[in-house]
């Protein structure tokens, strides 16, 4: 991929705090070349501020979606995230 095809599209954040499989699982179903995850252990750092284990947050362009609880909210915020 090209960093001016990056650029253009634009990223997709997902953080997913702590130990959940389940969520992992849906974000890795579909490739995602516009996208990053982060999960596991929070650390001190502004992308974990205020996240809480049990959900999967989802950013774009500085603004998240609502917090999904299961996996089903999280395809759908994945879903409608996807810049392609």
């Amino acid at each position: 991929m090209h960093s001016f095809e990056l650029a253009a599209a634009g990223t997709t954040e997902v953080v997913i705090p702590g130990v959940n499989r389940g969520f992992v699982r849906e974000y890795c179903t579909t490739w995602r070349p516009y996208s990053v995850l982060a999960h596991g252990q929070p650390m001190d750092g502004p992308l974990w501020e205020g996240r809480t284990e049990g959900h999967a947050y989802v950013c774009r362009g500085n603004v998240c979606l609502a917090p999904a609880s299961s996996t089903a909210e999280l395809a759908e915020r994945l879903a409608t995230s996807d810049p392609t």
